[in-house]
């Protein structure tokens, strides 16, 4: 059988060779996240990778002559879930990641392991996100999730946070900014229009607590006049991009309402402030009563607290 890379783009070789790099080290991730602008061969380096994690032969994987690398090349692999939006346009459905829990956790069919392929999961609404986050907090361990994404921005950070990230082009020209994505969901939804417009005052209140160290209190009454609910997507919103900052991500992307000169704040903190509101969010879909004001304010608290533990 003729070798597949020796149709590899010289982009396509470069990603594959680092791959075959960490699979002889032991050190891929159960999860990948490949994002940026798609090149050409990203879909056959993936597939080839796939060979690789499926082999019968891990001796000499991706052997590309057993009846598992065979079966990936038709697509026909009992092992290979894949999950991709139903349409151009629609996002991933929560549905599709919830049946993921009736196939992780069976034994593989075929071969010792198993892959989920998730296409665009960066089209992932909120809820299907979390629906994996609890997959990939605690993942099964014959199973490999490989994920494909156009951009970072849209894709909750602890989901970034239990992934290995491999970027698939030095370009982001075409890569969606933060700025982007907020204007097309204001559009969709006048309520969310509503709520993006106090996006600034928020983002002032948090830069001067965290710079200045005032008491949290007064900024917790100001944003306690404001839906719970919406007040933790805006601090959702204003944490992610304190992480994006953190991990680099360009400054187009994270887009100009938060180009904020934030204290330096290590990733765990932010992660865990993060978890805070999945948590917020949690009891409040099921319809726990929650103190506004209290709530805020311990949220706030819990930047401080934390540094102070860090330094």
């Amino acid at each position: 059988m003729p070798s597949l890379e020796s149709s590899f783009s010289a982009e396509t070789k470069a990603l594959f060779d680092r791959l075959t790099i960490q699979v002889a080290r032991g050190s891929l991730g159960h999860a990948l996240l490949f994002y940026g602008s798609s090149f050409r061969g990203l879909a056959s380096c993936l597939q080839r990778l796939t060979q690789m994690i499926l082999c019968q032969h891990p001796e000499r994987a991706p052997c590309g002559d057993c009846q598992a690398c065979r079966l990936v090349l038709l697509g026909q692999h009992p092992d290979i879930t894949m999950i991709a939006p139903e349409k151009k346009r629609s996002n991933i459905k929560i549905e599709s990641i919830r049946a993921l829990n009736d196939v992780v956790y069976t034994t593989p069919q075929l071969s010792a392991r198993r892959v989920v392929l998730i296409q665009s999961a960066d089209r992932m609404n909120q809820a299907s996100a979390n629906a994996l986050l609890k997959l990939l907090e605690e993942p099964p361990g014959a199973v490999y999730f490989i994920l494909q994404a156009n951009q970072l921005n849209t894709l909750l950070p602890t989901i970034l946070s239990r992934c290995q990230l491999w970027r698939v082009t030095l370009q982001d020209q075409n890569d969606q900014s933060m700025d982007h994505f907020l204007q097309v969901a204001a559009d969709d939804d006048p309520d969310i229009a509503k709520l993006i417009a106090q996006l600034p005052d928020m983002i002032l209140d948090l830069e001067r607590f965290l710079i200045q160290k005032q008491q949290g209190c007064a900024i917790a009454a100001k944003w306690a006049a404001f839906d719970l609910t919406e007040v933790a997507m805006l601090l959702y919103w204003i944490n992610a991009s304190m992480i994006y900052q953190q991990m680099g991500v360009s400054q187009k992307q994270v887009g100009t309402l938060f180009q904020v000169q934030w204290p330096i704040i290590p990733l765990f903190i932010l992660f865990q402030q993060m978890d805070s509101l999945n948590q917020l969010v949690k009891k409040l879909n099921q319809g726990i009563s929650m103190n506004a004001l209290l709530t805020i304010e311990h949220f706030l608290l819990g930047y401080l607290e934390e540094l102070s533990h860090a330094g």
